[in-house]
């Protein structure tokens, strides 16, 4: 079985798909070097390690004879006759090592033709055609705008894998074949989807209690330490375990049923896909309509991530957590001690009912964002005091705390009536 290994400066490499864009140096017979060279900076623009790809990327090679093509769609160029790729490294414009692979036994002929084709996918698909082991670092990655992944970005093969990544946030993508997978320590994901989520025929059922994901190929795969899932643009179920978890269900009809923990329904990534529009999510009656206009059934799930477009969240009885990530967003906050964070855009959080709690509003923007608490006309019998680096709203014994809005000016002109 070939071994992927990343380093702990890996910097959440990923980028296994583009090789063919890559500047391709034979070296006599034991070397291909590949270079980010003119024709990647023209595809992808100047080197950037922080992109996940690798500056330069040496193939090792063994029992490799060339020769010479005459006639036909390679003519003129040196095709290897026999030889085959025993391993491969990648490293970053400092020289820094970001992966290694060995043990591999891939005919060199297949991935040159895919490189000459200019067939990024066809050098990968042959580079990873056999079983793997893969092997994370120690959550040296880089982190995302929820700041949850500071692991690797691993990309698995279309056999039986078996990868374990280590400590650190991690996303591993499935492309296939009845594999394992071991999170380790930290808040790990497995991406269902394949690369191109166009390309799948049936959606993802997962359950994280009891240690398996049926993929969309069918298989059904081991998993352990798994915290999230993103499925695919067809009908998922995700049920959740003990312990906090995510559900990107991209489109369809998806069925979230999270578990012991705080439970989320994340929304991020649905523009990325072609839903471009606003989420609406109801956790009071357990429902969200997604970006793709799809509705989504929602069970024992107690926080939601949204969009860069308007959204819409409503809480339920639990203490929720609501962030809204961009646009112009609206919460409706009744019940428990609920934290919202309406991230960019001019945001709206009602508070509704005379007992709504203990809450927080993460990021208050004041002359941007609004207040309304629905029982009343006006702020009589409303006190705003500094606690802290914090502004605190109180009104018949429930409290609305704005996170670092000390000695802002927190007036009638930041309420709604």
């Amino acid at each position: 079985m070939a071994r992927v290994k990343y380093t702990n400066v890996n910097k959440s490499f990923w980028d296994l798909y583009n090789f063919d864009a890559y500047d391709s140096q034979t070296v006599g017979t034991r070397k291909i070097v590949m270079t980010y060279g003119d024709t990647a900076v023209d595809a992808f623009g100047a080197y950037d390690a922080t992109a996940g790809r690798a500056y330069r990327v040496e193939l090792d090679l063994k029992g490799v004879k060339y020769k010479t093509m005459h006639g036909g769609p390679y003519d003129g160029f040196d095709l290897a006759r026999k030889g085959v790729v025993t391993g491969f490294r990648a490293y970053d414009g400092n020289g820094d090592l970001l992966v290694k692979g060995t043990g591999f036994s891939t005919p060199l002929r297949a991935l040159q033709k895919a490189w000459i084709d200019g067939d990024g996918w066809g050098i990968y698909s042959s580079l990873y055609s056999g079983p793997l082991k893969i092997i994370g670092a120690n959550g040296t990655g880089l982190e995302t705008i929820m700041s949850w992944a500071t692991g690797e970005d691993i990309r698995t093969g279309f056999k039986h894998d078996v990868v374990r990544a280590g400590a650190g946030d991690d996303w591993i993508v499935d492309t296939g074949g009845r594999d394992s997978y071991f999170g380790g320590a930290g808040f790990d994901r497995l991406v269902a989807d394949y690369v191109d989520p166009g390309d799948i025929s049936r959606g993802v059922f997962a359950n994280l209690k009891k240690g398996w994901v049926i993929g969309s190929d069918g298989l059904k795969d081991k998993i352990k330490s798994i915290e999230g899932i993103r499925g695919t643009q067809i009908v998922d179920k995700m049920i959740g375990d003990g312990r906090e978890n995510s559900f990107r269900g991209l489109d369809g009809d998806d069925i979230f049923r999270g578990g012991g923990g705080r439970d989320w329904a994340v929304y991020d990534q649905d523009a990325r896909f072609g839903g471009a529009a606003g989420v609406q999510v109801n956790l009071r009656e357990g429902w969200a309509i997604d970006g793709f206009g799809a509705r989504d059934t929602l069970r024992s799930v107690e926080a939601a991530f949204g969009t860069q477009s308007d959204d819409t969240f409503i809480d339920n009885a639990k203490d929720n957590v609501l962030n809204g990530w961009d646009g112009d967003d609206t919460f409706y906050l009744s019940t428990g001690s609920d934290e919202a964070w309406g991230q960019g855009g001019a945001d709206l959080f009602i508070f509704q009912g005379s007992d709504f709690g203990d809450d927080v509003i993460g990021d208050f923007e004041d002359g941007t964002d609004k207040i309304q608490i629905e029982a009343i006309p006006d702020l009589s019998g409303v006190t705003i005091t500094d606690d802290g680096d914090d502004k605190l709203i109180t009104w018949n014994g429930n409290t609305i705390r704005l996170l670092g809005a000390a000695g802002d000016t927190i007036d009638a002109g930041d309420f709604l009536f």
